[in-house]
């Protein structure tokens, strides 16, 4: 499986470059986008976070927002996996610091991402489900 990872992210990385140079920026978020589910599912958040949250940047530029919300899902579902992990308060507390840093990158793009229904950031939505999800 390692083996595979490596393979795939490899071809991944070897793709980025050529996707930027012909502007097919919903690819390259694609791209980014599927690096950081692998990432997610290697249990490496932080670079999970990264490829997830560039993704949705250039998702929001590119008026995609079919895939923006795929990007947001996988951002949610990196949330709750990091909640999950062995120790539910060390994973709970890896999830808000993951949040942190989200929400400063969203907030980057001009846009907090609020949720329209609740005005709530949207990334302090999703943890409220990842932690209602638990509670479950």
């Amino acid at each position: 499986v390692q083996r595979q990872f490596e393979q795939a992210l490899a071809f991944y990385q070897q793709a980025l470059p050529l996707l930027r140079a012909v502007g097919d920026t919903r690819a390259e978020a694609f791209t980014l986008h599927s690096m950081g589910d692998m990432y997610r599912d290697q249990r490496q958040f932080e670079q999970a976070l990264e490829h997830l949250v560039t993704a949705i940047q250039l998702l929001s530029r590119a008026n995609a927002p079919y895939d923006l919300t795929q990007a947001l899902n996988s951002l949610a579902d990196l949330l709750f996996t990091i909640a999950q992990v062995s120790d539910e308060s060390h994973g709970i507390q890896i999830a808000l610091g993951l949040l942190t840093q989200a929400e400063k990158f969203l907030h980057e793009i001009g846009d907090p991402l609020r949720d329209k229904e609740t005005n709530m950031p949207l990334p302090q939505k999703l943890l409220a489900q990842v932690l209602k999800k638990r509670d479950e």
